[in-house]
């Protein structure tokens, strides 16, 4: 059988070369510190080695998110590979991870890592007009309509109101509003 296993740490690059589908492939990718639109570009090329039917990608997290757009992107392409796609947080999936984490069929969350949600936000570094200004404000919100959409999507609940204030779950937390599928680990409630 086919298996690989990727560490994505950005300070450490490292070329991939092109393959071919397999379809009993296994992938074991390693999402550590922040993403960026590079963190995309390098999964993508696992999903589509490994994005067929009867392949398996198994995605670990520990981040604290980072690009909202690559977040977003990495949950599409995910949700929309062919591949029973599994994820599990070790340490934390915050903001933008808190995406990729939902596009596992299954999700586990160790019990003592966390969980955590929240509205996007920018920071503006450029002189802007009062119409520049109202252009990434509606930006704003059409990322924000996405990101309501695929919290929905994984748990069958609204979370625009809580998004606003921001929510930070343990995983029992987790499992019980539907973002996670199982914890693990031997913690108490």
């Amino acid at each position: 059988m086919f298996y690989k296993k990727w560490l994505f740490a950005l300070i450490f690059p490292f070329v991939v070369t092109e393959a071919q589908a397999k379809p009993d492939c296994k992938s074991e990718i390693v999402i550590s510190g922040t993403i960026t639109q590079n963190t995309f570009l390098e999964l993508r090329k696992h999903v589509q080695e490994c994005g067929q039917k009867g392949g398996k990608i198994n995605i670990v997290l520990n981040s604290e998110g980072g690009n909202v757009v690559a977040g977003i992107a990495i949950y599409d392409l995910l949700v929309n590979s062919q591949a029973d796609v599994t994820t599990t947080i070790y340490g934390e999936a915050s903001s933008s991870a808190s995406l990729v984490f939902l596009a596992g069929k299954i999700r586990n969350i160790s019990c003592n890592s966390y969980l955590s949600i929240h509205e996007a936000t920018y920071t503006i570094s450029e002189k802007l007009s009062e119409d520049g200004l109202r252009e990434k404000l509606g930006e704003i919100v059409q990322v924000n309509n996405s990101i309501a959409r695929i919290y929905e999507a994984a748990t069958g609940k609204n979370y625009r109101k809580v998004m606003k204030e921001g929510l930070v779950m343990d995983g029992h937390k987790a499992l019980e509003l539907g973002f996670a599928t199982k914890v693990t680990g031997s913690c108490k409630k």
